[in-house]
């Protein structure tokens, strides 16, 4: 499904699509990630401006993912597509930095149709996976990709896979220990022996 609809650079607006209205969950991380791709494409010029978009965490910290967030720039509001839904918006965190606001905050539905209602329902989730090794071998991370070490091929990335998202479930044959690791587009990971991802909480 697609996010964006257009942009507007000056307005600093993102009109999004009509894709939008329907499904059933949102996770305003594709914003990002289609963001990045128009700017690649350059079509009309939208390397004249700096990124509306930003996105933060996802790094590698003694064995932890620092969360991730969807960054808006100073300004910018999402505009939700111009008729009445209720989008859910989840698990990424949308927030602004320079501005201290969150969710719902950075909406912007003043130019929608009168009568039309847009309910936006943020469920955000926040935690980190914690990478242990169970099986007394060692497990080369190295592969493993920050997102700022990600973000010159993501486009590429995206473009080559449909899902923003994929798991891989490897099953330790000698442990009997089953592994799923999620991965988000530009994260990747070698494993030379079997690892468990377990969840866990992160204060804000």
């Amino acid at each position: 499904m697609a996010y964006i609809a257009s942009e507007d650079y000056t307005a600093k607006r993102i009109y999004l699509h009509a894709d939008t209205a329907t499904a059933t969950s949102l996770d305003l991380i594709n914003v990002y990630l289609e963001h990045i791709i128009r700017r690649a494409a350059n079509a009309n010029g939208e390397r004249r401006f700096p990124r509306m978009v930003l996105s933060i965490g996802n790094e590698s910290a003694g064995g932890e993912f620092t969360p991730q967030y969807v960054d808006m720039q100073n300004g910018v509001r999402l505009v939700p597509y111009n008729t009445s839904h209720a989008p859910l918006i989840t698990p990424t965190p949308l927030i602004s930095r320079n501005e201290n606001l969150s969710g719902r905050d950075l909406f912007d539905r003043s130019s929608l149709t009168s009568g039309v209602e847009v309910d936006i329902d943020y469920r955000p989730e926040i935690s980190g996976f914690k990478i242990v090794n169970v099986s007394g071998g060692s497990t080369d991370l190295s592969s493993i990709e920050t997102k700022s070490q990600a973000d010159a091929r993501q486009a590429l990335l995206i473009a080559q896979h449909a899902a923003t998202q994929a798991k891989i479930e490897t099953i330790g044959a000698q442990s009997n220990t089953t592994t799923v690791t999620t991965l988000t587009p530009g994260q990747t990971t070698t494993q030379s022996s079997i690892i468990t991802v377990t969840p866990t909480t992160i204060g804000v």
